[in-house]
């Protein structure tokens, strides 16, 4: 299962640094869609899926 983390967060790298973030947006906005092109692309959920694996409640 960590084996699979790693590439995930590859993934979700490539995504975000593809995200267009203005200048002058807040830090809390420009995370905001950084989060929103992780879900669309569906590497949030595999990544929650994956630490909820490795890290059970």
């Amino acid at each position: 299962m960590p084996d699979d983390l790693a590439p995930a967060a590859l993934r979700a790298g490539e995504i975000a640094s593809c995200v267009s973030l203005p200048d002058d947006m807040h830090f809390t906005g420009k995370r905001r869609l950084i989060r929103q092109a992780l879900d669309a692309d569906g590497v949030a959920e595999t990544i929650e899926r994956l630490v909820d694996a490795l890290l059970p409640v």
